[in-house]
């Protein structure tokens, strides 16, 4: 019987709809600088999109008072975010490294960034399942696999005739708010031949743990430009292992840990990440690392 507005510059607001015909406004709370433009919700707690000021996030376990917990200044323009367990994915609109910034928010009071990735620009996000879809501006539509949160594996692109801005789906269905028009897709598939959503390129690490060296490899389906990057946790670009045309087929670079100057990196977790386009447009793809000195 509770809807969750964002308001704009009113902030976060519940509105009692337990009378369809007479919603009653029951609260609404903003921070300054604030420019709610979408939102999730989950339990007892609730985050909005705040544009420039990037994602703030509300108890509303009482929502007659709403109450600010923390926010993340996500740097770039906070478009959507949303909420998978103690993670919050945050789209924003222009991010070199990965517009989609993964958010630990165990503590909301204090949200951690754990890495980016997918697209350069990120419009819209939609959870299905386990399933994560962007919405990636002029990049078209994404979808990523979530069976690690914090390492999301890509799943297919399609590029969309105009500017993907928001995404929808109900069981395998998913709309598309696209420039062009509404644009639907069916995720279920009967056979290989049967799906109009290309299969990303795929990035595999071994070993992983490694020490010293791990051999990343991929496979494109087509010639295409790509660069394929060692990034931390915090989104620093650490080492370019490959960058230029490569041809279709398997392909395989191999880190030893290093960063660009040549400096051993110290035990944790890495990124890498391959990027780039072919004749049917962009690529992305992520793997999780982690080093054991």
């Amino acid at each position: 019987n509770i809807a969750y507005v964002a308001g704009f510059t009113a902030g976060l607001c519940t509105v009692d709809v337990s009378d369809p015909a007479n919603p009653v406004e029951l609260d609404c709370v903003a921070v300054p600088g604030i420019a709610s433009i979408r939102l999730d919700e989950s339990g007892l707690r609730a985050a909005t999109a705040d544009r420039s000021i990037g994602v703030n996030f509300w108890n509303v376990s009482n929502p007659d008072s709403i109450e600010w917990l923390g926010n993340y200044p996500s740097g770039a323009r906070a478009q959507d975010v949303k909420f998978y367990g103690d993670i919050a994915y945050v789209a924003t609109e222009s991010d070199s490294v990965g517009a989609v910034h993964i958010v630990d928010i165990t503590d909301p009071t204090n949200p951690a960034l754990i890495g980016k990735f997918g697209p350069t620009t990120a419009l819209g996000l939609e959870i299905n399942g386990s399933r994560l879809m962007v919405a990636g501006g002029y990049l078209g539509f994404f979808a990523y696999d979530l069976t690690d949160p914090a390492m999301p594996d890509p799943l297919f692109h399609v590029d969309t005739p105009g500017q993907a801005k928001a995404v929808a789906s109900e069981g395998s269905y998913v709309l598309v708010a696209d420039d062009s028009g509404l644009i639907l897709f069916n995720l279920q598939t009967t056979g290989v031949n049967d799906t109009p959503l290309a299969l990303g390129p795929g990035l595999a690490a071994w070993p992983n743990p490694f020490n010293p060296a791990t051999d990343l490899r991929f496979t494109l389906d087509s010639e295409a430009t790509v660069a394929l990057d060692v990034y931390d946790v915090a989104g620093r670009h650490l080492r370019q292992l490959a960058a230029g045309s490569l041809g279709a087929g398997d392909h395989q670079f191999r880190w030893d840990g290093q960063d660009d100057a040549g400096h051993g990196l110290p035990s944790g977790v890495y990124f890498a990440r391959l990027s780039g386009t072919d004749a049917d447009g962009a690529l992305s793809a992520t793997r999780k690392l982690v080093l054991i000195r």
